[in-house]
């Protein structure tokens, strides 16, 4: 059985306009809403095997937050340019990639992409994906590769204001 996290990045600051949108850091709410989605993660059991993020800060932010959360190891995350730069069809190409070693793989994106991946992961399209909102998909099969040849199947999708 092989497994995908999805998580949206937490809520960002809009305060500075003039930063990259790379470099944008998380909103208030998004720093308080990461430890409910961690131990939302911790409480159920979940825990990452590998971490890939977006190299942009609000990603890479709430990685570190929900990795520490899970007691994964913050200097293990893996930054994947493919996240930010590319497609839902490059991060698949991405997770086929792994080594079978790792069952549980987190993958910390942005939307659109989030949804399009969930979409070509399980066929289900989700019509609003939340900041920090989390997605997770079981795979019936022992191998990445073969990802375009199996239907994901959704285990879970929770964000923060149904956790209140």
């Amino acid at each position: 059985m092989k497994y995908i996290t999805i998580i949206r990045h937490a809520k960002s600051s809009w305060d500075n306009v003039h930063l990259k949108d790379i470099d944008r850091p998380l909103a208030e709410r998004g720093l308080k809403d990461i430890p409910k989605m961690g131990n939302y993660l911790l409480t159920n059991n979940i825990a990452p095997d590998i971490v890939l993020s977006s190299p942009a800060n609000r990603a890479f932010s709430t990685a570190k937050g929900i990795c520490a959360t899970t007691n994964y190891p913050i200097d293990k995350i893996i930054i994947q340019e493919k996240i930010y730069y590319g497609s839902a069809n490059d991060i698949v190409i991405l997770i086929e990639q792994l080594d079978n070693l790792y069952n549980d793989v987190f993958v910390f994106g942005h939307e659109p992409k989030c949804s399009y991946l969930i979409e070509i992961l399980t066929g289900e399209w989700i019509n609003h994906f939340p900041t920090c909102a989390v997605f997770r998909i079981a795979f019936d099969c022992n191998d990445w590769k073969q990802l375009n040849n199996t239907t994901g199947k959704k285990v879970f999708f929770v964000y923060p204001k149904i956790l209140k």
